[in-house]
């Protein structure tokens, strides 16, 4: 596909790159966690050269530590979904943002209006 590693995606971001040993095929649960091979184990091609989508997944297993852990995106997932959503806001002159004056509805009838405001009026509105 072209698209360049993980780990010189987070290097171009300024993150420093989960080393070799991190990178682990496998589910991140309690009974796993210890066997999941390294990447490297699968293929020295992987050496700092892990695929993209591996390296976003990997990245939020790096966050476990029990079966209660919430996994969520690392930086550079996070990152990545966080540019796609503005760039798609950027891009659609009809978004809020190209709206002078926009207000969320007073409907809403919340103090604040933020991302979890969003999310559960959407809820209710499906």
């Amino acid at each position: 596909m072209g698209l360049p590693s993980g780990q010189a995606v987070a290097r171009k971001m300024h993150f420093d790159p989960i080393g070799d040993d991190d990178l682990r095929i496998g589910k991140a649960t309690e009974e796993a966690n210890e066997t999941n091979k390294r990447l490297i184990d699968i293929s020295g091609r992987f050496k700092n050269n892990a695929p993209l989508w591996f390296y976003v997944l990997a990245e939020a297993q790096q966050e476990f530590q029990d079966n209660s852990t919430p996994i969520r995106l690392g930086p550079v997932g996070g990152r990545i979904v966080g540019e796609v959503i503005v760039g798609l806001m950027v891009g659609d002159k009809l978004s809020f943002l190209h709206q002078p004056g926009w207000a969320p509805f007073t409907e809403f009838g919340a103090q604040s209006f933020n991302i979890v405001e969003l999310v559960r009026q959407a809820q209710q509105a499906t």
